[in-house]
């Protein structure tokens, strides 16, 4: 009987203590951020995943359309950062060494690659090997690494004017090494906001740029020209024939006069020593603008090899398989017009050189059919074609267009060039006819011959017509946001993101560099949709700004174009801003007393983000408020509430995962003070009478369980003694 009293008043004290501590662990774990196994896997199933490559050119073994790093960053926010650092192997020639630093975002979930074949792994931290040369992210090491050997030998595969009587594009000797980047796959997965990937290349034993490096020592020369940046790097080892001045005042010449889109901020040279080595090739050029020529190749012959690689830089579409001869076809042709421009070679060294194109072999060569070519006929046949196409349009236009025009609109083309899509080109350049003969020149056996020097002085040598190019305007109108959450420049970072109900204001400068006054008329397009119509006309030499702005109001890539202007865009939604402190200016009041709360919000993001505040006090709704603000930044919110309840008051965020604000009010000295105006009845009041202030319930109930307590300990000795 006793043992039952005893486990009744037991209960009631374990329930009295759940009473107290259970709302206080279900705000904890309201708070609390954590994954479960099931979680995770689920999370990076159901979340984007890219996949993506590192490559080099191999079946265009001379580099003919530039190749845009696949690793570039997939939009603002969060990147998986790769440094790839070569190092030679003197001990081994022709092998050289990888070390892989990966740097990884916290909501990175996934990490894979595949390392090319015959790679040799030496050390790996942080991947766990899933086949021969596939690795996976144990997701537990923060900055896994991996290290390997590597074959810098490759040979070249194929023949042309370029060729060399040798067999090698990279190679290494032991003590220097001219090689490319590893051609590494990778897939990521990440959760939540989208996770990109980023590459850079390093090498304390040498140089690199975005897709080769030399390793060893070097000397190195920069020259700035017409917006771009040349670095030339000489090797110890080489013997370059050619001074760098001139070097650089031929390419240079050529940056200013071809003007066929934008230029590359930066070209990346290498002299290739060439006494111990035979190459394949006499250049290469691969990815954005980089370049290799041999040490001992010269600037006074038509087939100057510096321009014919600088003249690939330049190259910026994408081409079908019946346009693919203008690759090279226009490297060939602008290598040999240009270093006669230059006055580094005569005109019959010029003729000389597109001459080669009527040679029989070329006879049945149909230049929109590969499968057709004469060896090198994309080279021969397609320069003289170029060049007669150049003369038809100069002459038709009266000098007011050249085939520069075309090369222009061929790099600012949506998606890929196909011969239809050239043939209106020239069509739109020139005229139906001039358009005609071209297709007859490219798309049968019917072609041209060499012009003789009389006709080229006409149309060639004449006043330069007007040439109005266009080109965005960073250095005299850096591009700007307003809206909601920021204002100002966003520098040259492209693509620009935004978010929606921002607007963006840019400039564009028109340009006419010709002899001739000209008149321009075009539009600004937004993906396919045109915006504004501008028009004008420029003296020779002269220059306009244009200014434009416009407000994106749904997310999407854009791409703003003028002319052979591309400014992309990436319209995202606005990251979520994460709540980071809820305070209040005091946490007792009495009653009827104003509190201060203040939020603290912060985005981590690169790009502009929110996030919506919803108060409530007790669970009641108080005040609601949208923070907005730029990427990267912190901004303050401040509330002010009347708490009028005794007790606690409760003031929380909704769904933002902080703990809530707890108020609590005194109101003692608000019962005191009631009971002042009666002094004396105050005085004889005693602790049972209703007036007085009494114990209040919780002392009451203290009382009670404290008499409990004491029968229990009464009852259980009572027993002991029986």
């Amino acid at each position: 009987m006793y043992q039952r009293r005893r486990t009744v008043i037991s209960i009631c004290l374990t329930c009295l203590l759940l009473a107290v501590f259970v709302p206080m662990i279900a705000v904890g774990a309201a708070s609390a951020d954590s994954l479960s196994p099931t979680d995770l896997t689920t999370a990076v199933t159901q979340n984007d995943s890219v996949t993506t490559a590192e490559t080099t050119t191999g079946s265009d073994l001379f580099a003919s359309a530039p190749l845009e790093s696949q690793m570039a960053s997939q939009g603002a926010g969060p990147s998986i950062a790769l440094t790839q650092d070569l190092s030679l192997v003197p001990e081994d020639p022709g092998t050289y060494e990888v070390t892989h630093e990966y740097s990884l975002p916290d909501n990175a979930r996934l990490l894979e690659f595949t390392l090319p074949d015959g790679a040799s792994v030496n050390a790996v931290d942080g991947f766990i090997q899933q086949d021969e040369r596939t690795y996976e992210w144990d997701r537990d090491t923060a900055d896994p690494t991996v290290t390997y050997q590597l074959s810098a030998n490759r040979s070249a595969d194929g023949e042309g004017p370029i060729d060399a009587a040798g067999r090698y594009l990279f190679v290494d000797v032991g003590d220097w090494a001219l090689v490319s980047k590893p051609r590494v796959s990778h897939q990521w997965g990440w959760q939540g906001e989208r996770v990109g990937f980023n590459t850079e290349m390093t090498t304390d034993e040498g140089i690199t740029s975005d897709v080769i490096a030399y390793l060893g020592e070097y000397d190195k020369n920069i020259h700035e020209a017409h917006d771009q940046e040349f670095t030339l790097v000489i090797p110890e080892a080489a013997s370059l024939t050619e001074d760098p001045d001139d070097l650089f005042d031929s390419v240079g010449a050529a940056s200013d006069s071809l003007r066929v889109g934008e230029r590359d901020e930066s070209v990346f040279m290498i002299a290739a020593p060439t006494g111990t080595v035979e190459w394949g090739v006499r250049g290469l050029q691969t990815g954005p603008a980089d370049l290799w020529v041999r040490d001992f190749e010269r600037l006074d012959e038509p087939a100057n090899v510096w321009l014919h690689e600088y003249v690939h830089t330049r190259q910026g579409y994408t081409s079908a398989t019946d346009f693919r001869w203008f690759t090279e076809a226009t490297a060939t042709y602008y290598a040999a017009l240009l270093t006669y421009e230059q006055d580094r070679i005569e005109f019959a060294d010029l003729a000389g050189a597109l001459s080669l194109g009527e040679r029989q072999r070329f006879s049945q060569s149909v230049l929109t059919d590969p499968q057709s070519w004469a060896s090198a006929a994309d080279y021969r046949l397609g320069s003289l074609v170029t060049g007669a196409i150049d003369k038809e349009i100069r002459e038709d236009t009266a000098g007011e267009e050249s085939f520069e025009a075309v090369f222009r609109q061929a790099n600012a083309h949506e998606g890929v060039v196909t011969a239809a899509d050239f043939r209106e080109i020239v069509r739109q350049t020139a005229s139906e006819e001039v358009a005609t003969q071209t297709e007859t020149y490219t798309g049968t056996t019917d072609h041209p011959v060499m012009w003789d020097e009389t006709t080229h002085a006409a149309v060639f040598d004449q006043v330069p017509p007007a040439s109005i190019t266009f080109a965005l305007a960073d250095d005299v109108m850096e591009p700007a946001i307003s809206g909601p959450y920021r204002e100002g420049g966003v520098g040259t970072v492209r693509p620009i993101t935004m978010v929606p109900n921002e607007t963006i204001a840019f400039g564009i400068t028109a340009e006419n560099f010709g002899g001739l006054a000209g008149e321009y008329n075009t539009s600004l397009f937004v993906n396919e949709e045109p915006l504004r119509q501008v028009s004008g006309t420029l003296e020779p030499q002269a220059s306009e700004l244009l200014e434009f702005n416009h407000t994106v109001r749904e997310t999407g890539e854009k791409r703003f174009t003028l002319g052979d202007v591309t400014l992309p865009v990436s319209v995202v939604e606005p990251a979520e801003a994460a709540v980071t402190s809820f305070t209040a200016d005091k946490m007792e009041v009495s009653p009827g007393e104003s509190v201060t709360l203040t939020v603290t919000v912060e985005n981590d993001a690169a790009y502009p983000g929110e996030r919506t505040l919803s108060l409530t006090q007790n669970t009641d709704p108080l005040a609601e408020e949208t923070v907005r603000l730029d990427g990267e930044s912190m901004s303050t919110v401040s509330f002010n509430a009347t708490v009028s309840e005794s007790g606690t008051t409760v003031f929380s965020l909704g769904d933002v995962p902080i703990e809530p604000v707890i108020v609590t009010v005194d109101d003692s000295e608000t019962e005191t003070d009631a009971a002042a105006p009666n002094d004396e009845s105050n005085e004889s009041a005693t602790p049972g009478d209703e007036e007085g202030s009494g114990f209040g319930l919780g002392v009451a109930l203290l009382t009670l369980l404290l008499v409990s307590l004491l029968l229990v300990t009464r009852r259980e000795s009572s027993v002991d003694a029986w």
